[in-house]
């Protein structure tokens, strides 16, 4: 008596046909760490540190063997990167006059330097690239031991750079040896003024010069052909700087 004999009137609902679709999984570059995600590629050095296990050491180690290793990675910092180059040269003497032959360490890239060529490298890849001051910079070496005066750094920093005058031409040359050449200034602050006075009241030291840095781009046709910047400074805007980097042709 209780049963519903009208018929169904609702009507069915409608939808739209989604077609199948396949999800791609997500491409891992270099060695991942499931845990932390820990990139790194075959340039960083490895330090393997064996985790000792007691069983394998006490008097029940022949019941056990090793059948493989679990491998977790964790991101290291040593102190200091900076090392002592010991140039050691053996001291000869002949047995026929008991004379003492000559010996002398090998040649440096600064004659009378203490640094080595890698030290010279990186101390100014520290200050342009990666915009480190030279007082940082020593700062950090009297951290790791090494006893410099700041002022060592920066002869050594003036002297480094008059070695690499020559490909700054030669670069130059490059520049302006494009198809297309392009050139732009940027006004900049560079260099201490003169003038004994304050810039302002809160600040005790002279002002900043602003000097004009020039920047050139040469472009050469074909796909492999790279783009060739070069910098120059200058003290005012004038076009004596163009005329004078167009001579270095």
């Amino acid at each position: 008596m209780f049963a519903n004999n009208r018929p169904d009137t609702t009507e069915p609902t409608q939808g739209t046909e989604v077609k199948a679709h396949r999800r791609v999984a997500k491409k891992k570059h270099g060695q991942d760490l499931n845990d932390t995600g820990l990139r790194f590629d075959d340039s960083v050095p490895r330090v393997v540190i064996d985790v000792p296990v007691p069983q394998l050491q006490g008097p029940d180690a022949d019941d056990y063997t090793v059948v493989g290793y679990n491998e977790v990675n964790r991101l290291a910092q040593q102190p200091g990167s900076n090392y002592i180059l010991v140039y050691r040269t053996a001291v000869v003497k002949r047995k026929s006059d008991q004379s003492f032959l000559p010996s002398s360490a090998p040649a440096n890239v600064l004659e009378g330097c203490v640094a080595d060529v890698s030290f010279l490298a990186g101390m100014m890849v520290d200050k342009a690239v990666y915009h480190l001051p030279l007082y940082r910079q020593h700062q950090r070496l009297l951290q790791n031991g090494v006893r410099l005066a700041r002022s060592t750094l920066s002869n050594w920093m003036t002297r480094a750079i008059s070695l690499i005058e020559p490909i700054y031409h030669a670069q130059w040359r490059s520049v302006l040896s494009s198809q297309v050449l392009a050139m732009d200034e940027v006004p900049m602050k560079a260099g201490r003024s003169a003038q004994k006075k304050a810039c302002s009241k809160l600040t005790s030291g002279p002002c900043m010069v602003t000097k004009m840095k020039w920047c050139s781009l040469g472009l050469t046709a074909g796909a492999a052909s790279m783009p060739l910047r070069s910098l120059a400074l200058s003290k005012a805007l004038c076009s004596a700087m163009v005329t004078r980097s167009m001579s270095m042709r």
